[in-house]
This record gives C-alpha cells, structure tokens and sequence, in this order.
C-alpha cells in the first residue's frame, strides 16, 4: 500500500519525528514516500508534491498547529499540498464519494486508534 506523508517542517525534531514514524512504516510493509528520501536538491517540488499525492494510495497528512496554519493560508509547500488534495476530494466526490481517516497524535506519540471514518459525498 503506498503512502505519502504530508507534513510542515516545524523544526528538526519535528522532522526527525516524521522520519521515525516513516521507518517504523516501512519496516511494517507500508510503501511510505517522504520528501526527504523522494525528492533530490534541484527537484521540481511542486511536480514532486502532485505526483506523491495523485499516485499514492493515501496520504498521511500529519496536522500539527504549524501545518494548520500554512495550509489554511495557503503558505508554503503544505498550502500547495493542500489545495492538490483539495481537487483530489472534489473530483473523487463528483465520482460518487471520496473517504478519510483521521488518526490521534498526543505529543508526539502515536495513539493508535482510529477516531471515525467518514465518506464525502454520500448521504
């Protein structure tokens, strides 16, 4: 299953943070793509961005109060990301319904458990 892991550079240890989660993904059989490993200085980062979030089967947006802001003003490379997946949900709700989970972090620890499960479109 491959993923794509959106996320704001907060600081070091945030991306540090990502990377750990990304490996502990991978050693559990998840084809994850992070920027940092996927895309090489010189790269063209917004065609880099469109493909990782199209021609991935999901995509892992770790929402942090930095990402929240960037992504709701546009800012950056999460506000690109943001409006890609934005089209994304649109065109998948016109196709009949598009899905998404969310996931809990506290503090930089993973809590797993699945909170809800809604479907865009369908009423």
């Amino acid at each position: 299953m491959p993923v794509f892991i959106s996320y704001s550079w907060d600081s070091e240890l945030h991306k540090t943070w990502v990377k750990t989660l990304a490996k502990r993904l991978r050693k559990d059989g998840v084809d994850v793509k992070l920027d940092c490993w996927s895309a090489v200085p010189g790269s063209q980062l917004p065609a880099f961005m469109e493909e990782s979030i199209r021609d991935n089967e999901f995509v892992l947006i770790v929402c942090t109060p930095n990402y929240k802001n960037k992504s709701d003003n546009r800012k950056g490379g999460v506000g690109y990301e943001g409006d890609i997946m934005t089209a994304e949900i649109m065109a998948e709700i016109t196709r009949g319904g598009a899905s998404y989970r969310e996931a809990l972090f506290d503090n930089y620890g993973f809590k797993n458990k699945r909170l809800r499960t809604e479907t865009c479109g369908a009423r």
